[in-house]
């Protein structure tokens, strides 16, 4: 074979080893190697995901332990040095004391409700709210004691949590003494706000006619309930916002609470004017002391909120 024929079966070959080695893949290649990617991306993201959540819940369930915890070293040390016992359990705990349990348990969270058991002056239940909004819940008679859910059980919801935490410790039946209480501690205290799932409630039951009320800055404030207790009443907070008296609230007749929402404890009652299908909102003045929650419920123009 003569060079010149060697030459050009030379040149040939390695003609076609550069044309395969730019070739690279067909569509139908890169078609299977999407698929077989999203195929382990749908089993190992949610696999992921879910150890993530899982994570998060021990974190927090620990936090909530941490708090049982302290607030048992807390009793321990409050009943030791007498300014404890059962007569005071109902008041416990105090803002003071709450803030001191949660630097002992060194927690980012907040406590929203805590009941001490009335016979042995030891945690029964306690609701604790995560950083991020996470709500764990501890009974001392369920299994398992520690739960981890948007809402803590039973229905009673965070801002519900909250509710019932101002009520406790408050005293007296008229609203001065009621106000006089929630400042014996701190002069500067101010009532909360309704809170977000409230308003959007409100919102989603009176569409745009609620604007106008919202944008008044309805604030909760304890009412005394006719047969003992308390219950909360949605006001304006634009109306004596400082609290400086008890003007705002209560005047010199027997109806003097003027009051957008009730909160009984357990439900939210919202005043109508009975007109258009019970979708114009408005108020009533209710009594600012021993309140007929009774009455409120049999009174058409008070009806029950979705929250």
């Amino acid at each position: 074979m003569d060079s010149a024929l060697r030459f050009s079966i030379f040149a040939a070959l390695k003609k076609y080893k550069n044309t395969a080695r730019k070739k690279g893949f067909t569509l139908v290649e890169l078609i299977v190697v999407l698929v077989i990617l999203a195929v382990l991306a749908a089993i190992l993201v949610p696999a992921l995901l879910g150890y993530i959540d899982k994570s998060r819940q021990a974190r927090y369930i620990l936090e909530a332990r941490e708090c049982v915890n302290a607030t048992t070293t807390v009793i321990v040390e409050q009943y030791a040095s007498g300014s404890l016992s059962a007569d005071t359990a109902d008041a416990f705990p105090d803002p003071d004391t709450e803030q001191a349990i949660l630097t002992l348990a060194d927690v980012d969270g907040s406590i929203i409700s805590l009941e001490l058991s009335d016979s042995s002056l030891t945690v029964y239940e306690l609701y604790y709210k995560a950083s991020d909004g996470t709500i764990v819940s501890y009974k001392a008679d369920r299994e398992p004691r520690y739960l981890v859910g948007d809402e803590a059980p039973g229905g009673i919801s965070s801002e519900s949590s909250s509710l019932q935490q101002v009520i406790k410790g408050v005293t007296g039946t008229y609203w001065k003494e009621v106000v006089a209480s929630l400042k014996k501690d701190n002069p500067n205290y101010t009532f909360p706000p309704i809170g977000d799932a409230i308003t959007e409630a409100y919102k989603n039951h009176f569409g745009t006619r609620a604007n106008n009320i919202l944008s008044q800055g309805l604030t909760w404030k304890p009412v005394s309930v006719n047969g003992g207790g308390y219950c909360m009443i949605a006001s304006s907070a634009t109306k004596n916002p400082n609290l400086t008296d008890a003007s705002a609230l209560a005047g010199t007749s027997a109806y003097s609470a003027n009051a957008y929402i009730i909160y009984d404890g357990q439900d939210y009652y919202v005043h109508v004017n009975g007109q258009q299908d019970n979708s114009i909102p408005d108020s009533a003045y209710v009594k600012d002391n021993n309140l007929d929650l009774e009455a409120v419920r049999n009174d058409n123009q008070w009806i029950k909120l979705t929250v």
